[in-house]
């Protein structure tokens, strides 16, 4: 989605023996590959500002507020993310530069780069904004893996992490914040990072049901009908393309789903889907060349749930509109930023029972 979607600037030239024989390590923290990646132009903001002013997302489900800085949208129709302090915001920034060497294969399931501004005293990175295309984007955040830490990470930041999500060893992803616009009421409703921070292995089809939920069982059984095939093929390219690529692991990364939501032009409209990936600030190379099975196995497991509820779309879309829809709710042309530290709306969730009994019970987990 996006014609600016592949667009990169040009690329160094670094021969395929040094970029694998980093090991576990960013290209900043590689001794050799510092030295030949420090030398391009790449890593130099651009000159100036934004070219227009940046103001607030309304569609920004999750990710990292930095010094107060949320990722901002430009007028430009791009979006503008705050570059981290330190070597988590030199880490993704360094995979964005070099993504046609580190990995091609995943050009084009990433947002559109189109460099590092200065802006206010702050760098940004200057990233294509994936919800432009649509006049209702239904937004979810997925932050995938079987750990979100790294192999070198202290015990402080490993007990962190788990308590973020529990059983996210188990289910191999969870949802860090939700955006679903209802066709006959016109309103958005959304699902914040604590909400997703509950998801054990019996929620999950219940949660991702939401995702694909409108105000009517008979609406959601024709959302279901055209969003989630769409969908899953998007996340099966996904994952061809993961099992192809060897030597990286993605922690804490995030998938990005999103579909229309509007009612205009029916069936055109409910296909349009599109999902990335974001949030590369603990990539890192290791030993090990075969694919990330830790991300492949949440890939797997959000594939197969939502196959499932296909497949079972009647069900689900009645016990759905038997439960109370997942709050807040806000008309759309009046959506404020999503309070996403804000204590989870759960009053009255039929979680365990949405999608009934027969939701599949195996989750895939790799051998370590």
């Amino acid at each position: 989605v996006g014609v600016e979607a592949g667009q990169h600037p040009p690329k160094c030239r670094l021969g395929v023996k040094e970029v694998h024989d980093a090991r576990c390590m960013s290209l900043t923290e590689s001794p050799a590959l510092a030295h030949t990646f420090g030398s391009l132009p790449q890593h130099m903001p651009h000159d100036g500002p934004p070219p227009l002013v940046l103001h607030p997302l309304d569609h920004i489900v999750a990710g990292h507020t930095v010094q107060g800085k949320d990722a901002m949208l430009g007028a430009d129709g791009r979006l503008y993310k705050p570059v981290q302090k330190g070597i988590k915001g030199q880490r993704e920034l360094d995979f964005y530069e070099h993504v046609e060497v580190l990995c091609p294969v995943l050009r084009p399931f990433l947002p559109g780069y189109f460099g590092m501004f200065e802006y206010n005293a702050r760098k940004y990175l200057s990233l294509e904004d994936i919800a432009v295309p649509f006049s209702e984007p239904c937004v979810l955040d997925l932050k995938m893996g079987v750990r979100t830490y790294e192999p070198t990470a202290t015990a402080a930041k490993v007990q962190a992490e788990l308590s973020k999500g529990p059983y996210q060893e188990q289910v191999g992803f969870r949802p860090c914040g939700m955006r679903v616009f209802g066709t006959r009421s016109g309103q958005y409703t959304f699902r914040n990072k604590r909400w997703g921070q509950t998801i054990e292995p019996a929620t999950v089809c219940p949660m991702l049901s939401e995702f694909v939920r409108d105000d009517t069982a008979e609406l959601t059984v024709r959302r279901i009908e055209g969003v989630v095939p769409h969908l899953v093929a998007r996340l099966r390219d996904l994952e061809r393309a993961l099992h192809s690529l060897r030597g990286l692991r993605f922690y804490a990364s995030s998938i990005i789903c999103v579909y229309e939501g509007g009612s205009a032009n029916e069936a055109a409209a409910r296909s349009r889907v599109d999902v990335r990936m974001v949030d590369f600030a603990h990539w890192v190379r290791v030993d090990d060349h075969g694919p990330d099975q830790g991300y492949l196995t949440g890939l797997q497991n959000v594939i197969t749930h939502l196959e499932h509820i296909f497949a079972e779309r009647v069900t689900v879309a009645a016990h759905l509109e038997r439960s109370v829809p997942a709050g807040p709710k806000f008309v759309a042309d009046s959506v404020p930023l999503l309070e996403r530290d804000s204590p989870p709306h759960s009053e009255g969730d039929d979680a365990a029972g949405a999608c009934g009994p027969g939701g599949p019970q195996q989750d895939r987990r790799p051998n370590t």
